[in-house]
């Protein structure tokens, strides 16, 4: 925790910018412009790892955060199905964990890629300081990223999300190629791009519909634990009012209680799935993340095609600005 103090501390001290310093004059603007963006995201690295997601996982799964006990002995399968439902949701945010480090794999490299451009170019350089003050950026950033890590990765699970990947790609793209069909010549660059765009609009659409639903599923829960346990409450005074105590009233409400713990926990499921969706839907993100760093590498120097696409990435797909770069500049590259 210390060391990821230090780096968050590190981070906020490094990336203050001067807005009028930083948009003039620069020589070296889009290699400064990349070593903000890799500072940001290190910030971003240490944050989350101060939070233990699949502890606040399993207590939403296992409802540690209501008064309910769902280990109750007369009904042991409400706490089998509930700890199968927390395995189901570990099981999807442990691969969500996966895609993280992979995505993080990628940034070191590229970090890596540009540390050595630089350091090339200072060396080469008589002794300018504005290429020694960036050569010495990117040392101290990439020396950051090597004390992040988000899970261990082996070479072969590597290999297999890069398989998985790719494979999922060459669907998109062939899908792609079936619906907007062209008779020109060397566009795989271009239908990646379109497949990557899609795909990155529909995770995003995904990922808006799992969240409101999670959100919408847990006030519905929340309303009717609420509900259920005031009735709960006005049951055992009700008994008492009616001379229901001594060795009667432990009995009335033990059944009572099984009651609103089979109703509680079967309405809880449905909170389960819909974090269970959510997570799957932040793993289908990640996913076409990791296919565009795949397919759409940084290099240096980097070629007009390239940048254009990288570019348009970020643009809403539905503009005319695309279809207008598009159709005036696609094929004459």
């Amino acid at each position: 925790m210390e060391k990821t103090n230090s780096l968050i501390h590190g981070v906020l001290l490094e990336t203050k910018l001067n807005d009028e310093e930083e948009k003039k004059g620069r020589r070296f603007g889009l290699l400064t412009d990349h070593l903000y963006v890799y500072k940001r995201s290190a910030l971003s690295h240490a944050l989350i790892q101060q939070y233990d997601n699949m502890r606040n996982i399993e207590k939403q799964i296992m409802l540690a955060n209501c008064v309910v006990n769902i280990h109750n002995p007369n009904l042991p399968e409400i706490s089998e199905a509930k700890q199968k439902a927390f395995q189901l949701a570990k099981t999807v945010y442990e691969k969500t964990l996966k895609l993280k480090e992979r995505r993080l794999i990628f940034e070191k490299e590229e970090i890596d890629l540009y540390r050595k451009f630089v350091h090339n170019l200072y060396e080469k350089s008589n002794d300018d300081k504005e290429l020694k003050d960036l050569s010495d950026g990117y040392t101290w950033i990439a020396k950051k990223f090597e004390e992040i890590s988000i899970t261990h990765l082996e070479e072969e699970e590597i290999e297999r999300i890069d398989e998985e990947t790719d494979e999922k790609m060459a669907r998109l793209v062939a899908i792609c190629r079936e619906n907007e069909p062209m008779d020109e010549e060397n566009l795989e660059k271009f239908y990646k791009w379109r497949a990557l765009k899609k795909e990155k609009k529909e995770s995003e659409q995904e990922l808006e519909l799992s969240h409101r639903k999670l959100s919408d599923e847990t006030r519905k829960f929340r309303n009717i634990f609420l509900d259920r346990y005031e009735t709960l409450n006005e049951i055992e005074k009700e008994f008492i009012s009616i001379g229901c105590s001594g060795e009667l009233l432990p009995i009335a409400m033990t059944e009572a209680s099984k009651l609103f713990l089979l109703e509680i926990t079967d309405r809880s499921f449905v909170v389960d799935k819909a974090l269970i969706a959510y997570i799957e839907g932040l793993n289908r993100g990640f996913q076409s993340i990791l296919m565009f760093r795949k397919h759409f590498p940084p290099s240096i120097p980097r070629s007009y095609e390239d940048d254009i696409y990288i570019q348009l990435f970020e643009v809403n797909d539905d503009t005319d600005f695309v279809q207008n770069v598009f159709s005036q500049y696609a094929f004459n590259w």
